[in-house]
């Protein structure tokens, strides 16, 4: 919603395994000019549904959760190599950081 709202077209949404630990929505964009990801993740899980994230607030309170939403500036394969790296470093530092302010709390 937020690229429509931003005036991106969304072609089309589907849901893509980018690394093993990783499922996340794969956006094509303005006429397939563009490419996006996202997902949910708190330091315990990752998902690509929001029901899943609302789901988890109830069972399991105090997690926090953060949006992550990359938008690349070209046509991308979610299969490839780069995506597949740079899809894992970002989730792992976003997990080290969420780790780390859990952490710091306690």
């Amino acid at each position: 919603m937020c690229f429509v709202a931003s005036g991106i077209p969304v072609n089309r949404i589907e849901i893509k395994q980018l690394t093993p630990a990783l499922t996340a929505r794969w956006l094509s964009l303005k006429d397939n000019q563009l490419s996006a990801t996202y997902w949910l993740q708190s330091a315990q899980q990752t998902t690509d549904n929001f029901l899943s994230r609302i789901g988890s607030d109830i069972t399991h309170k105090n997690h926090t959760w953060v949006l992550v939403s990359i938008l690349f500036d070209s046509s991308l394969n979610p299969a490839s190599a780069e995506i597949q790296y740079f899809a894992n470093t970002v989730h792992n530092t976003v997990k080290y950081s969420l780790e780390k302010g859990k952490n710091e709390k306690n």
